[in-house]
């Protein structure tokens, strides 16, 4: 489980757009679950949701940034704290006294 939970944050990290596909999935089985004795939807339904909800993620994830992350790092200032992605892609970074400092 633990290994899980470091693939996704890596994922997360690399598909910025990732956590609203989330949501999206979330948000149907929510509908699901609320609407069970009312709506049954087929199966089929609910696979083209989940991989047709990843695929649009990753896809606007590998064509557009997120807002507030820098196209490289080299737009990140030295010295100051980067937030965001590139903090957790484990960049390091080496203060006055020599010493690596990584998050």
């Amino acid at each position: 489980m633990v290994s899980l939970y470091f693939l996704l944050e890596n994922a997360l990290a690399r598909f910025g757009y990732l956590r609203l596909g989330l949501a999206a999935i979330l948000a149907y089985i929510a509908a699901k679950l609320i609407l069970g004795d009312v709506w049954h939807p087929p199966s089929t339904l609910s696979l083209a949701v989940v991989v047709g909800a990843l695929v649009v993620a990753g896809l606007t994830s590998s064509l557009r940034r997120p807002p507030g992350e820098p196209a490289s790092i080299n737009e990140v200032t030295p010295g100051v704290r980067p937030s965001g992605s590139l903090w957790r892609r484990g960049v390091t970074f080496t203060d006055v006294s020599g010493r690596r400092t990584k998050g």
